[in-house]
C-alpha cells in the first residue's frame, strides 16, 4: 500500500479553486448553451412563421384569381384573395 499523500495548505486552497472556477464556467457555458438553443429554436420559428405568411400573401395574390387552400392538422380551409370576388352594388339588379 502506497503512504498518503501529504498536500500542504497552499497546494490544498489551490486545487479547491482551480475546481470552482472549471465547475462554475461549465455551469456558465451550459446556460449559456442552453440559451443559444431557446434563441435559435426561437428564431427559427418566426422565420418560418413569416415565410408561411409570405407565400399566403403571394398565392393570394396571384393574377389568375384561383382559390387555394391551407391546412394544419385536420383542418382545412379554401382561401381567396377578396379583390377578386364580384361585388354587386345594390342598384345593379339582375332584370329577368
Amino acid at each position: 500500500m502506497s503512504p498518503p499523500i501529504k498536500l500542504s495548505k497552499k497546494t490544498a486552497i489551490g486545487i479547491v479553486v482551480v475546481l470552482y472556477i472549471a465547475i462554475s464556467l461549465g455551469y456558465i457555458l451550459y446556460g449559456q448553451w442552453q440559451d443559444f438553443r431557446a434563441d435559435s429554436a426561437q428564431r427559427s420559428f418566426l422565420e418560418g412563421r413569416a415565410l408561411t405568411i409570405e407565400q399566403i400573401i403571394q398565392q393570394a395574390e396571384d393574377e389568375n384569381c384561383q382559390p387555394f387552400f391551407v391546412f394544419s392538422d385536420d383542418k382545412r380551409v379554401n382561401l381567396i384573395n377578396i379583390d377578386c370576388l364580384q361585388t354587386v352594388e345594390p342598384n345593379q339588379t339582375s332584370s329577368n
